[in-house]
Parts: C-alpha cells; structure tokens; sequence
C-alpha cells in the first residue's frame, strides 16, 4: 500500500518543551510522593491537601493538626511538604509519559500533505527541483538571486494563457551552455 500522507515538516523544539513539561510534572509529582513517603504516608496521588491533613490526624482525630505533627514528629517535613505541594500543584502529574503518550505529543507538532492534490503538489514540486537541480548541473545559473533569468523562460501560466514556453528566452538560455 502506497503512503497516505508525507511529512512536511515537524518543529521538534516545541515536542521537546512540552516533553520536558510533562517529565517536569511527574518529576514533582514522585518528589511530593517521596516527602510523604518519609513522614509514614503513602499515597498514589494528591489532588487535594485536605487528603494529606486527613491522613496527619487520623491517629489523634479529635486533636488539632498542630498536635498531630508535633506528636508524630513531622512538623517540619509537614511544612516542606506543604510548602513544595502549594507551589508545585499547578505543574504536578502523578504518571510518568507512555512510550505512546511521547509520540502523539510529538505527532502533535506534525504537518503532513495528506490529500491526493497535496501528495501530488508535493510530487511535482520535487520534480522541480530535481530538474532545477540538473540544470545547474548543466551550467544554468539556478541561485535564487539569478532565479528570474530561467523564469523568463516560461511564458503565460495567467488564468487566460496556459504556462508554455518562450522560444527566444529559451534559445538565449540554452546558447550559454557548453
């Protein structure tokens, strides 16, 4: 089966920082994770604080949070723990990236000509320069800045006369090749 689409162009950088995004998220997700770990608390996921209060007072239920960390000993990590979670939630992710979560990020920032009158556009300009190509090969100067002297070969291609070619500018052309 012939290929439905061609890759035209793909702007990695910006795959790349939102790759980095998401890699940065669950970096701070496993980081959080590892306090709480630290201070006898596991969780697979915080979407909310109240979670974490909820599990420092289940040994002392009736007491304040304050009596809770000070009797567990983790007042300080709490607060770290806290103070990391308040300022990181935003950029927060408790998964780590796919293999496949990667490639569609990346498929993301993608173009391709897909449609048949774009793979073939794209086709027949490849042509083009294939031929420009071998024209400078043959000694046509093809530079961009010289471009308009093999224009002047081609004559029409407006919407009343169909592109042809210009026989004296083509004979001119042609004369200058060894």
């Amino acid at each position: 089966m012939k290929n439905n689409k061609i890759l035209l162009s793909e702007n990695s950088e910006v795959y790349n920082d939102l790759i980095a995004y998401e890699n940065l998220k669950s970096q701070n997700g496993t980081t959080l994770l590892t306090m709480l770990d630290k201070m006898g608390l596991t969780f697979e996921r915080v979407e909310d604080w109240n979670d974490v209060i909820e599990a420092v007072t289940k040994d002392y239920p009736k007491a304040n949070l304050h009596f809770n960390l000070n009797a567990n000993g983790i007042y300080e990590q709490y607060q770290e723990a806290e103070a990391f979670f308040l300022q990181n939630r935003s950029v927060m992710s408790f998964t780590i990236l796919s293999d496949n979560e990667i490639e569609a990020i990346k498929e993301s920032s993608r173009i391709y000509a897909d449609t048949p009158a774009q793979i073939e556009a794209h086709g027949l300009f490849q042509n083009v320069v294939d031929s420009l190509t071998r024209l400078k090969e043959m000694g046509v100067r093809i530079e961009a800045d010289e471009l308009y002297q093999v224009s002047r070969v081609f004559a029409g291609g407006d919407r009343h006369t169909p592109l042809q070619i210009d026989k004296k500018n083509l004979a001119t052309t042609l004369m200058k090749l060894n």
